[in-house]
């Protein structure tokens, strides 16, 4: 029987506390580097959007004036074109103009959803209305831990342990 041979970590290992420093100083050469990149796509990708509203601008408009236009014709010739209501959808010699009915929407006046509530309650239109129960997480981890201990399923863990490597921020070396 063999054993199996314990593999070296993939990571480079420090020995001493002076490779440990270098190691800590390439890592924030790294993240420099990497921040400079990201800014740099940043401000390609920034470029290319303004480049392409700019195009785009004049397109839209052009776009939404022919639409509105053909919405004004149909709607003029809409009995016409959809033999009386006969259908919704008429074809064109290059493309198709359509209604779609869309679905009811409930909407509520601004700054008026308590009432509505209280109304449907007083109404007694409960049915109406939508209650939700959820646990508060946050009373929970700031509660003794034998006020929650005696709820079945319930389980306050630790959040762990997290190891950082943050070098200084100092300016790249040029």
């Amino acid at each position: 029987m063999s054993k199996a041979k314990k593999l070296a970590p993939s990571a480079p290992v420090p020995q001493t506390d002076a490779l440990a420093a270098a190691q800590l100083a390439e890592l924030g050469d790294l993240m420099r580097a990497r921040e400079a990149a990201r800014a740099r796509a940043e401000t390609e990708i920034a470029a290319l959007q303004a480049a392409v509203a700019a195009e785009d601008a004049p397109l839209a408009e052009r776009a939404s004036a022919l639409t509105e236009g053909l919405r004004i014709w149909a709607e003029a010739h809409r009995a016409r074109l959809t033999r009386d209501g006969a259908t919704k959808t008429v074809k064109l010699q290059t493309g198709v103009v359509q209604w779609r009915s869309l679905p009811p929407k409930v909407a509520v006046a601004r700054g008026q959803k308590e009432a509505v509530i209280a109304a449907l309650e007083a109404a007694g239109l409960e049915a109406f209305l939508r209650r939700k129960v959820d646990l508060n997480k946050e009373a929970i981890l700031e509660a003794p831990f034998a006020a929650v201990a005696a709820a079945p399923g319930l389980e306050v863990a630790s959040g762990g342990e997290e190891f950082i490597a943050a070098p200084d921020r100092m300016e790249a070396a040029s």
